[in-house]
């Protein structure tokens, strides 16, 4: 969320989301409210004021590495349903809460950035385990439209009912441009169907029976 490619004058989207994408202190998008703009602004101050301990002025006192994930899916060990899983799976339980998160999501970055729990537990591990490393780093391996996941959803399990509004989404032209932890080697195992998948799986399993009414669990 700190790392929007909307530009600074409010006229779009850059060309790519990168490491050089920082979330404007300013934005005003569709919704958002005060609480998730307050949060955004906090995080991408957060991060700046992080990032100054190991710049350039720094150099050789410290070395600070900010990993910034997008929307984390996948199956976990908890009892319930995270956030982050919630959000992954509005289009098929039409959580209102969860559905404004997934569209402000897109709103904010274009398109929604995701990657598999699995692979942000290695890549934490990664990073530490570099004898060398300082900086930003994206960290998804996925950047997709809420009209891909909900099409991805209908083709593959069909036994949902996706509402016809949850295809139509802006078309955002901005591509993912980073590539530095891969040039660090770190590699990904799970693509992003993976990730749905696994959402649905694990939801299937929480005490909750998120999916109860579609006689699933």
């Amino acid at each position: 969320m700190a790392a929007s490619p909307l530009k600074d004058d409010g006229s779009g989207f850059k060309e790519f989301m990168d490491e050089t994408c920082w979330t404007p202190l300013n934005f005003s998008i569709l919704y958002s409210n005060d609480f998730v703009e307050e949060y955004t602004r906090a995080k991408t101050l957060a991060e700046k004021e992080i990032l100054s301990f190991g710049s350039e002025k720094n150099a050789g006192e410290m070395e600070v590495v900010t990993l910034l994930c997008g929307l984390v899916g996948g199956e976990a060990l908890m009892p319930y349903l995270s956030g982050s899983l919630t959000v992954f799976l509005a289009q098929i339980t039409n959580d209102e809460l969860a559905l404004n998160s997934l569209k402000f999501l897109q709103e904010l970055l274009a398109k929604i950035p995701v990657v598999h729990v699995e692979d942000v537990c290695n890549c934490h591990i990664f990073c530490m385990k570099e004898a060398s490393m300082n900086g930003r780093f994206l960290c998804a391996n996925g950047y997709i439209s809420t009209a891909e996941i909900a099409s991805y959803y209908q083709q593959k399990y069909p036994e949902f009912s996706i509402k016809k509004e949850h295809f139509e989404c802006p078309k955002y032209e901005t591509k993912w441009g980073s590539n530095l932890l891969a040039e660090k080697g770190f590699q990904y195992q799970y693509d992003w169907q993976k990730v749905l998948d696994d959402c649905i799986t694990f939801a299937r399993k929480t005490e909750y029976g998120v999916f109860k009414d579609f006689r699933l669990i």
